[in-house]
């Protein structure tokens, strides 16, 4: 177990982690799990991604492998992870099945999932808040950028429409993201090639109902270069789907440009900030016909002006649909678990033993009386 900084992402092994940023004091700095430690019943596998408000991890539950993600600590970190965790266990969105979302599974082997859609547990003195999620054989879309830098235009689009069409889910349940980032999206891909994006992080999660978004926001849980402008001085944000959408052109822009809009790394985040407010985003050009009305969708989508960008994800993925098309379909689900394959075989053995059984006793008669 380790100490890390969010901004510089100093770590120590000890704990005692001295750093000189502000914003991430060394007293609040969470803890990132190891290898081989245990929360409880689940051992940690490998961790895959570090937020500012939490981290995921590739673990082993029992028998299964699963994905694990951990709250930072602090009230507002560990409030958003049970938003989060409800919303994914509510009933209609169970039975929805949006792929693009990932899969609640019961914090604990014993208990049911629909009775506790998040979990707690104490190490070294320290009260955690965690959710389990359903593998999901895919990589960190940052990771995946470093990787690829330069993924051909129709898997850019096509990996841009699945996670439109999951923000396009969202927004009709009335639920605001405000801090998308390659960071929050796990990418597969299928047998037939097309990219099919997990957002596993919701952001905010929080609705434009009774208040919620004015009553749970806070600045701290995304990073500076991610936030769109319009949320940098707000105290009480409001309800905009627009705003969603840049943070859906970031992601585009990204992945066409082979670098993010605004520098996020070895700068100060009122630096970041700042740009964010002020810098004007050098606009994507490309000579080829089939780029340029995506990169010119890019350059709008990350408009300073929220009137200027698509007015909804599903209008953004409409616009994308046009220009690459729908996905190849992902075709059956041809994966076989080890407990099915063991039955097949063990069902097959049977009925070879009875057809040899049956041959057998066919026989007798005509054996004994050969002369």
């Amino acid at each position: 177990m380790r100490k890390v900084c969010l901004v510089c992402e100093r770590t120590a092994p000890d704990g005692n982690l001295l750093c000189h940023e502000v914003y991430c004091p060394a007293e609040t700095s969470p803890l990132l799990l190891d290898p081989g430690e245990r929360l409880g019943e689940i051992e940690i596998v490998r961790l895959l991604v570090v937020l500012r408000s939490a981290a995921l991890y590739e673990v082993r539950q029992g028998q299964r492998s699963v994905l694990l993600k951990v709250a930072h600590p602090g009230a507002e970190h560990t409030d958003r992870l049970k938003r989060e965790a409800r919303f994914l266990n509510a009933p209609d969105v169970r039975q929805d099945r949006e792929p693009g979302l990932p899969r609640v599974l019961p914090p604990y082997l014993m208990t049911g999932g629909q009775d506790y859609p998040y979990g707690r547990a104490t190490i070294q003195g320290r009260l955690l808040y965690y959710c389990v999620f359903e593998q999901f054989d895919g990589v960190p879309l940052r990771d995946l950028m470093f990787e690829r830098p330069q993924l051909g235009v129709y898997e850019v689009g096509w990996l841009l429409m699945g996670l439109a069409r999951t923000l396009d889910y969202l927004q009709h349940k009335r639920l605001y993201h405000y801090g998308l980032s390659p960071e929050s999206v796990l990418v597969r891909f299928d047998k037939r090639g097309a990219p099919r994006p997990l957002l596993w992080d919701l952001g905010i999660a929080a609705a434009d109902t009774r208040n919620e978004l004015e009553q749970h926001w806070y600045r701290g849980f995304l990073h500076p270069a991610y936030t769109a402008p319009e949320l940098i001085d707000a105290q009480r944000p409001a309800a905009s789907l627009a705003t969603d959408v840049y943070g859906l052109g970031l992601i585009l822009y990204e992945l066409l440009n082979g670098a993010p809009a605004y520098p996020y790394r070895l700068r100060s985040d009122q630096e970041i900030f700042d740009a964010v407010r002020k810098v004007k985003v050098d606009g994507l050009s490309s000579d080829r016909v089939d780029v340029r009305k995506i990169a010119a969708l890019a350059d709008r989508a990350i408009s300073k002006d929220p009137m200027a960008r698509p007015t909804s994800a599903r209008a953004l993925r409409d616009e994308l649909r046009a220009e690459v098309g729908e996905p190849p379909a992902a075709g059956p689900n041809l994966e076989v678990s080890p407990r099915t394959a063991l039955i097949v075989t063990l069902a097959l053995l049977g009925l070879a033993f009875l057809i040899l059984l049956g041959y057998t006793a066919s026989e007798l008669p005509r054996i004994f009386a050969a002369p």
